[in-house]
């Protein structure tokens, strides 16, 4: 249990006795996000990755206390110091990463545009489709795409090519890097399921065998 166990006590040991509530985050959890921090470290520049590895390297746990003494209630929440430091410095190399232009920038432009035509083909085959899915000539036609969001200034500025098949009630889109390693690392793929999957293929196409794709 946690009564017994050695860092449960040692990191709620400042907390009131009278305690109405709290949280407690463990060591192992937090030593995980260590873990990711830790492979961000090439996205960062050299002081940031700098000040990461000055970071005490024993994981300290997180703890939250409600408590109510006689003057209201107190809420308290404790934060080892070198993980506020590591949040600020992850924080900052994301912000650095993805800045317009960047392979990472331009990949999420390229997931939420097949995540629109996914949402667009569902919408056209519901209706004036008849139960079946369109060209991108048709979904502009239809309003359900703006065209200037598949021109090819664009597509050329966020460094990406789309293409897709439609065959009655199927249809495929991908899109694939203009220059791999520059414009974008991972090629991606919808299709009627509305899931957008990719992986990262040297420049070629993403394919349903992929797996899904995450979008902060």
């Amino acid at each position: 249990t946690l009564a017994s166990n050695n860092a449960f006590r040692n990191f709620t040991r400042w907390q009131s006795r009278q305690t109405l509530g709290l949280i407690y985050v463990s060591p192992a959890l937090m030593d995980s996000y260590r873990e990711q921090l830790n492979k961000q470290a090439s996205k960062m520049d050299q002081a940031l990755r700098d000040l990461l590895m000055r970071l005490s390297p024993a994981p300290q746990a997180i703890s939250y206390s409600l408590s109510n003494e006689g003057f209201g209630q107190l809420h308290e929440l404790h934060l080892p110091k070198d993980l506020v430091i590591a949040m600020v410095a992850n924080t900052s190399a994301t912000m650095s990463a993805f800045k317009e232009g960047s392979p990472e920038t331009n990949e999420m432009i390229a997931i939420s545009l097949l995540r629109m035509i996914g949402n667009a083909e569902a919408s056209y085959r519901a209706t004036s489709g008849n139960a079946n899915y369109g060209s991108l000539e048709e979904l502009i036609n239809q309003h359900l795409i703006q065209k200037e969001m598949l021109g090819d200034e664009f597509l050329k500025k966020y460094g990406y090519r789309l293409g897709i098949v439609v065959a009655g009630d199927d249809f495929q889109a991908t899109a694939t890097p203009i220059e791999y390693g520059k414009t974008g690392n991972r090629s991606f793929f919808v299709d009627k399921s509305g899931v957008v999957r990719g992986d990262d293929h040297g420049g070629g196409p993403a394919t349903v065998a992929d797996k899904p794709v995450l979008q902060p």
